[in-house]
Order: structure tokens, then C-alpha cells, then sequence
């Protein structure tokens, strides 16, 4: 199994496709939005006791302005390397949208930050994932299933950790539902 911190760690900053995805992308015809950095996981997601797993990221105006922004290209580095805590909301007039998503875990997100990490099976933006083709050819798909089995999902059985499963997309849910098997 290819570990996924090992798996994005030479991928530099500025970097939105991984090298390993390139050939496949450009030959298939899919909605992904290859203007944003790639997003597999953030948050600390070597150590969260909490992890939500989506299919893949979701696509805002902001998601394609901080691919071009050297802070965002950094902090979106630091994220894939597995240990960087969520982004603060301290003083944010729009929260991330993640806070939304665990606010019956805790009302203050910045108890949750170093606790909760998301894990995308696919790291590339849509607005509506219709792309469940790809899983199987793509590289970075097949890296995240792998460890989300191996791994994720392994140390959820000994309790270690929770795993919330969202945004599954009527196209991919028959996916996740074969990683499931092994849950």
C-alpha cells in the first residue's frame, strides 16, 4: 500500500494535479475544476480522532482565487502533509464551511481544529461530483481508498477513531460502499 502523506509530500505548493493523474486527466472528459489546488485531505489527518470522508471537495469562487495566492499555495502544502491543524475561524466573518458540518460536536470550532480532519477520495473540485469513472483510473483515488481501508477504517474498528461518511454522490456511493465491505 502507498502511504497518502508519502504519496502527496513531494507534490510542491503551486502543484494542482498531482504528476501521477496527469495522463489520465488529460485524456477523460469530466467536470472537475483543475484550476483549484488539489485537496485530498486537511486537517490533522495523521492523528484526528475525527474524520469526515467526502467524496470530493466542493468548488467556491475562493477555491480557484487561493490556487494563485503563495499563503494559500503554502497553507494548502502544509495541510497535505498531514499534521496541520483546520484553519482558525478566530475573527472570520464567514466560518469554513466545516463548521457547519460539526456543530453538534462542539459549538466552538476552534476546540475542534487539531481533532477533525477530512479525507476527499478524490482531491480535485466540482461543484457535483458526476465523475465516478475516474476513481478506478485515477491514482490519487486509489492511494485514498487504500489507506481509508487500511488504515482509517482499521483503527475505527479498534475504536480509535470515528468516521463520518458524507457527500456521497448518487454516482459514488456505490464506491464507498465497496470500501465499506472492509469496514
Amino acid at each position: 500500500m502507498t502511504d497518502i502523506f508519502e504519496f502527496w509530500k513531494s507534490v510542491d505548493s503551486k502543484t494542482k494535479i498531482h504528476p501521477a493523474d496527469e495522463e489520465v486527466l488529460s485524456k477523460a472528459q469530466h467536470s472537475l475544476n483543475l484550476d483549484c489546488l488539489p485537496t485530498p485531505f486537511y486537517g490533522p489527518l495523521k492523528t484526528a480522532p475525527i474524520v469526515l470522508l467526502y467524496l470530493n471537495p466542493g468548488l467556491s469562487p475562493k477555491d480557484i482565487e487561493r490556487a494563485d495566492n503563495s499563503e494559500e499555495q503554502e497553507f494548502y502544502w502544509r495541510q497535505r502533509q498531514g499534521s496541520e491543524p483546520l484553519r482558525s475561524q478566530v475573527g472570520l466573518a464567514t466560518k469554513s464551511w466545516w463548521v457547519s458540518r460539526v456543530k453538534r460536536i462542539d459549538r466552538d470550532p476552534e476546540k475542534l481544529r487539531e481533532k477533525l480532519a477530512v479525507l476527499e477520495i478524490c482531491p480535485y473540485h466540482s461543484a457535483t461530483f458526476n465523475d465516478a469513472f475516474l476513481i478506478p483510473r485515477l491514482p490519487s483515488c486509489q492511494v485514498a481508498l487504500n489507506w481509508a481501508r487500511e488504515v482509517l477504517f482499521y483503527e475505527a474498528r479498534l475504536e480509535k477513531r470515528v468516521v463520518i461518511c458524507l457527500r456521497a454522490a448518487n454516482a459514488g456511493v456505490w464506491r464507498l460502499a465497496h470500501v465499506m465491505d472492509f469496514f
